[in-house]
């Protein structure tokens, strides 16, 4: 069961919204859910969320800018 929730917008943002929500062939109700939906849980922004997904595919123990730079943006 969904639970009824009365938000006030800007009418020009609800105009944008109705407009968006018809596109995407949903309602204004449906487009909030999807955008709440994919917000993480946890608060994380999207940026936080990607830190340390990156890997090397070949890291020279030599090169010491490349250690470097792995130590400070990738995490183990």
């Amino acid at each position: 069961m969904k639970t009824r929730a009365t938000i006030t917008i800007d009418p020009k943002l609800h105009a944008r919204a109705k407009r968006l929500a018809q596109q995407r062939q949903t309602s204004v109700s449906g487009l909030f859910e999807q955008f709440l939906k994919s917000q993480p849980e946890n608060g994380a922004s999207a940026v936080d969320q990607m830190i340390g997904s990156a890997s090397l595919r070949h890291l020279d123990p030599d090169d010491v800018r490349g250690r470097a730079l792995a130590e400070k943006y990738l995490k183990s």
